[in-house]
């Protein structure tokens, strides 16, 4: 069964329109298939934080984050994150360092990574990547 590490802008595009979102339809299908990065749930809080209504968002970050439960790091993460780095940088098309560690993630766990921006992320060598925004 294929597994899928969901980057923040998926996650995002559900919080934003719910069960209007492509993303929203594809989770359903592939429930329990289904993980997110520690960076990507952070990112959600921390725009629950500064919204204006903190209360209702972190619930709903907490809610999403049952289905897509945050992975944690492992030394094996920030060794292969240090290799695409190295990588792209022997290339000169790096990409953020949030997004080597999220790829790297993913590509040690053999998960496709769920993302909106698969121009950055496609520089990586090896990482299967999908965009489900387009599904319908």
């Amino acid at each position: 069964m294929t597994r899928y590490l969901l980057d923040a802008n998926a996650l995002i595009s559900v919080l934003r329109r719910g069960s209007r979102s492509p993303v929203a339809a594809r989770m359903r299908e592939h429930a329990g298939a289904l993980a997110t990065s520690m960076l990507a749930a952070e990112e959600l809080y921390r725009g629950a934080w500064r919204s204006q209504r903190v209360d209702e968002n972190l619930r709903a970050v907490d809610d999403l984050l049952a289905v897509a439960p945050p992975v944690d790091f492992t030394r094996e993460d920030a060794r292969l994150a240090g290799r695409i780095d190295a990588d792209l940088s022997a290339t000169g098309h790096r990409i953020g360092p949030f997004d080597t560690l999220i790829a790297a993630q993913a590509m040690v766990r053999e998960l496709v990574l769920v993302t909106h921006n698969t121009r950055e992320f496609g520089r990586v060598a090896g990482l299967l990547a999908e965009d489900w925004e387009f599904y319908e």
